[in-house]
């Protein structure tokens, strides 16, 4: 116990000290299978596997008196949380994708609007991310830093593909910047798919507050039903029982 204790303490000393070198930023290893690999937006590798060194611990002292069978059933939870860590979505990200999905077709439809007033894509991204609250504003923002800076805006619209609404979104925008035609009837399209998603995102919410809800119900009710129903009547036969004694 002394020694596996003496290890996970090192352990979590030795990934609290900041690394220079840059290990921690190393892409993974295309010979990692992709369950193993965290997510981008995962907590940091030294958080991760602090908390995993710690529930290792915790795991290891509970299973103590399996004998030799707790250190692995220490270090399996050690490895197991440390990768379900980095595979779960931070809620803040989780936040972003949902406002993602709330705000685009917004967003979509100031864009058509603008290019059919007769401004060019650049101007019109600007003006609308300059109005653009939250991930979408932002998203907008970075496609205008990089056109700036002279990157195409092909390669501008591509680069945010892979961010939660914008998938097929940019793609199309992309390929129509390129060939400059047709811009504005991908937008409307894609505003229209955009109000579809958002509006059965929100039908989804819907339907799942009655099971979010079961939980707070059941720690509020129950106890005030045990207190105001049951232990009254209980108290009142067991009052009953002693007076007739």
């Amino acid at each position: 116990m002394t020694q596996l204790a003496a290890f996970f303490a090192g352990l979590a000393v030795f990934l609290a000290v900041p690394r220079a070198s840059g290990r921690w930023t190393r892409p993974p290893s295309r010979a990692v299978p992709q369950w193993l690999r965290p997510r981008d937006d995962a907590l940091a590798a030294r958080t991760r596997w602090l908390l995993g060194a710690g529930s290792g611990l915790v795991a290891y002292l509970l299973a103590e008196p399996l004998g030799f069978f707790a250190y692995a059933v220490g270090a399996s939870v050690a490895v197991g949380a440390a990768v379900v860590l980095g595979r779960i979505e931070p809620p803040a990200a989780q936040q972003a994708r949902e406002q993602r999905v709330r705000d685009l077709p917004e967003a979509l439809d100031l864009l058509e609007a603008c290019l059919g007033s007769g401004l060019p894509l650049r101007r019109a991204v600007r003006e609308v991310a300059a109005v653009t609250p939250g991930p979408i504003g932002q998203d907008l923002a970075s496609v205008v830093s990089l056109v700036d800076v002279g990157v195409s805006e092909r390669a501008a619209w591509m680069s945010v593909a892979d961010r939660p609404g914008w998938e097929t979104v940019g793609k199309d925008i992309a390929r129509a910047a390129d060939r400059g035609t047709g811009l504005r009837t991908a937008l409307a399209r894609h505003a229209t798919r955009a109000r579809r998603t958002a509006q059965a995102a929100r039908q989804a919410r819907a339907r799942t507050l009655g099971v979010r809800s079961v939980w707070p119900l059941m720690v509020c009710f129950l106890p005030a039903f045990v207190l105001l129903g049951i232990v009254p009547t209980v108290g009142s036969m067991v009052l009953r029982v002693l007076r007739f004694n």
